[in-house]
């Protein structure tokens, strides 16, 4: 099993005989190993896309909108002179907003594009609201769009107005969101926090202590949900909203394995890991 792998190499090996091979081969390093697996369902979703009607299409657009995410908290990286080193996911008709943001040279033109794009609103031009806004802007898009699953979007929101307001209580919020409570001040617990957003918000955070464990609950219960949305025989909209989703949660997933592969291994490739 993955999970159990030694080491990279023995990952790699792994996953070589699985729907993600023969990438990443022997020898790969983590980013590229990680890399193949982003692809490869980057791809699967690209041909999803090309088998649907037009609004299908969008559905998965907006799916696969995490993928756009990491290109543009890569580029935003980069702007903010802490690059590692990435190269950008090829988007192709699921592209939304990155071709515009691509040829941006300064945070400042970045959170331009993102506002007049309507993907995040960092009303500063610095490098944490930036960040802030574009994971929010995804999970905006989760809750409002054609996939319609405010539960799934709303949550992330609520993990970037978390870490916006806990992490650094004491710097202003520079990113936007209508979800953000119109009284911040003064709320410094995650379960304080939790009771003055709405349902589809707070699951996330119910129950946790540490804000760390917010990003992997949500990861779990948005991949069991998905995973239950594919039991049945029609592939409507909920259904290919689920699909999509369950190739994006799984190449996470499988991505962070290979991470702790990389990790009980030893290596010394010097990457960062997600």
């Amino acid at each position: 099993m993955l999970g159990d792998a030694r080491d990279l190499g023995a990952a790699s090996a792994y996953l070589a005989r699985t729907s993600y091979g023969p990438r990443p081969g022997p020898g790969a390093s983590l980013v590229e190993a990680r890399r193949a697996v982003g692809d490869a369902a980057l791809w699967n979703l690209r041909v999803l896309a090309g088998w649907l009607p037009p609004m299908g299409g969008e559905v998965v657009r907006v799916v696969a909108g995490w993928f756009e995410v990491q290109n543009l908290i890569q580029h935003a990286l980069r702007l903010g002179s802490v690059s590692l080193g990435e190269p950008p996911y090829e988007l192709g008709a699921l592209e939304v907003v990155w071709d515009s943001a691509r040829p941006t040279r300064t945070l400042d033109d970045l959170a331009g594009v993102l506002r007049t794009r309507g993907w995040g609103d960092p009303r500063d031009a610095d490098l944490e609201s930036v960040l802030h806004a574009i994971v929010a802007g995804w999970g905006r898009r989760l809750a409002d769009g054609p996939t319609n699953r405010p539960r799934w979007g709303e949550a992330l929101i609520a993990i970037e107005v978390a870490k916006s307001l806990l992490v650094d209580p004491a710097r202003p919020l520079g990113w936007h969101d209508r979800l953000v409570p119109s009284d911040v001040e003064g709320i410094g617990a995650v379960a304080e926090l939790a009771s003055v957003l709405p349902r589809e918000a707070s699951w996330v955070l119910d129950g946790i202590q540490d804000l760390r464990e917010a990003e992997p609950k949500w990861w779990d219960v948005v991949g069991r949900e998905a995973e239950a949305g594919l039991t049945g025989r029609s592939m409507d909209r909920a259904a290919v909203v689920c699909a999509g989703m369950a190739l994006v949660v799984d190449a996470h997933r499988v991505q962070g394995l290979l991470g702790a592969a990389w990790r009980r291994g030893g290596a010394g490739e010097g990457h960062a890991v997600a």
